[in-house]
């Protein structure tokens, strides 16, 4: 399938799978595949006895992530719908990331690979920190 062996979601230090309301704090993660990856799928819409299996409300903050090699941060799906990226609060805040370089592209949104500068842009991150 498209998540095997996925380079954006293999061994990633913390991978959230199409679970709402989840937060990630206070974690220290360091040469993973990837850091903190969201990853929304295709998967039973009954939701009748633990919610809706999707990505929203997601809230990341205050980890440090040490990438030497990998993704620093971001998310993927393979639904076909945009909202993960666009309108179910999904936010990385105050993280603290260590990237090979400054022109790096470590961090995945809106189906693309991004540098920091992009990955601000997108309002992710705006009270965290890059260092190369």
């Amino acid at each position: 399938g498209l998540w095997t062996g996925n380079p954006y979601t293999t061994g990633a230090g913390v991978l959230v799978a199409a679970s709402p309301d989840v937060e990630v704090v206070g974690n220290t993660i360091e040469d993973s595949g990837a850091c903190v990856i969201a990853m929304q799928q295709n998967r039973s819409s009954d939701g009748a006895t633990f919610g809706p299996h999707m990505i929203a409300n997601l809230n990341v903050h205050d980890n440090t992530c040490l990438v030497r090699l990998g993704r620093a941060g971001g998310a993927v799906q393979d639904t076909g719908d945009s909202a993960i990226f666009t309108s179910l609060n999904n936010r990385w805040q105050g993280n603290r990331y260590t990237i090979p370089s400054t022109t790096a592209a470590p961090f995945f949104w809106q189906n693309a690979d991004r540098g920091w500068a992009a990955w601000q842009g997108y309002g992710q991150d705006t009270t965290g920190s890059v260092t190369p």
